[in-house]
């Protein structure tokens, strides 16, 4: 059987992981631009065409 320690050291670890990279997208995501998504150029309630 697993300690209850040791699961406690995993659940802080798991949460610290996730905090660390929640962190990190956010601060991606406030530095992204909209030429970063890809979509700069669709305006909204247009219809998508292509144009070569």
């Amino acid at each position: 059987m697993i300690s209850r320690k040791k699961i406690e050291a995993i659940a802080i670890t798991a949460i610290l992981t996730i905090s660390v990279f929640a962190g990190i997208m956010l601060a991606m995501a406030q530095d992204a631009t909209p030429e970063d998504a890809g979509t700069g150029n669709v305006v909204p309630g247009k219809k998508l065409t292509r144009e070569y």
